[in-house]
């Protein structure tokens, strides 16, 4: 995991070496074929990523026989994750879902954030907001939901309202941005701004990590993007989260090829949600009329200026 934080393909290298070395002594155990599985689609990302794509097919390769290692272990919550999301990246969209919905019969309530994404990306909004049904509002689950639920032009200042409405107090590291990130998504970035100002003022008056304060900051309208880019210091992990924050930041104000570019600016370990929830939205920008409320393209540095 560590390798998949820092992007480095040599830790990743060594991760590997590791994880098959472990299964000389526990050949056959769901855990070790887990193991070789996930840092062989590391692999596979990081080579893709870095455009070697003879290396990276090879990775591919092995992940998917690991795949095919763990349908003897069909409990194995884990192992079912994982090959899910392997199957996902190269494409065996169907296969991928039989994994996921195999999660749920296993244990209803495993990752139903995961799945609900997943279900978005295909378009299965009914099913992922059954998915979410009885969800309440100290749970992300409840910002999903009210992004599903805008999908209905019809529902969405119901869906204003209950990210409007949800109070939860958020700490260092407890999905920061995620509201005003969503009201902007779903067409509302006047709200977001407000959002933002009134957890700039309350929650974290008293920090100092410009990162943590530049994710507000920006749905407030006080920084630029490149601002909280830099604010990032580098590190694979932000820069991923930045990227999608200022995706969302841009839909909110109409530059939806400015969002495009950094949702697939948005790279990292295969199971960083913010990297899931790009593919969710770049899923959906395929579609030229989505979101449905946008009217036009707006230029970045025009609503920068203002």
């Amino acid at each position: 995991y560590q390798a998949g934080n820092t992007g480095n393909i040599g830790e990743a290298e060594l991760a590997r070496s590791e994880a098959d070395a472990a299964m000389q002594f526990l050949a056959g155990t769901p855990y070790a074929i887990n193991a070789n599985l996930i840092c062989n689609h590391l692999l596979y990302s990081l080579y893709r990523e870095a455009n070697q794509l003879d290396i990276a097919r090879s990775f591919e390769t092995d992940a998917k026989r690991f795949v095919g290692q763990l349908e003897a272990f069909p409990d194995f919550n884990m192992g079912n994750f994982h090959a899910a999301l392997v199957l996902e990246d190269c494409g065996e969209v169907e296969e991928a879902r039989q994994r996921y919905l195999n999660l749920l019969r296993v244990n209803s309530n495993f990752d139903r954030y995961t799945i609900a994404q997943f279900l978005y990306r295909q378009n299965e909004v009914d099913y992922a907001l059954k998915l979410l049904e009885g969800t309440t509002k100290d749970s992300l689950l409840f910002a999903l939901k009210a992004q599903l639920i805008a999908e209905d032009p019809a529902r969405q200042s119901e869906a204003r309202e209950m990210l409007r409405s949800w109070s939860q107090p958020w700490g260092a590291g407890e999905f920061p941005g995620v509201i005003p990130g969503l009201l902007c998504v779903i067409g509302y970035p006047n709200v977001a701004a407000e959002q933002a100002q009134r957890v700039l003022e309350l929650e974290l008056a008293g920090t100092e990590d410009p990162f943590l304060r530049n994710k507000y900051l920006l749905f407030a309208g006080q920084v630029k993007p490149e601002d909280l880019l830099a604010s990032a210091g580098g590190s694979r992990t932000k820069e991923c989260e930045a990227h999608h924050l200022i995706a969302q930041w841009a839909l909110g104000h109409g530059c939806r090829e400015y969002a495009i570019n950094h949702l697939r600016q948005c790279v990292g370990a295969p199971w960083f949600s913010e990297y899931r929830n790009a593919r969710s939205l770049l899923a959906k920008l395929e579609d030229e009329n989505w979101p449905h409320w946008l009217d036009g393209e707006a230029e970045v540095n025009a609503i920068i200026e203002n």
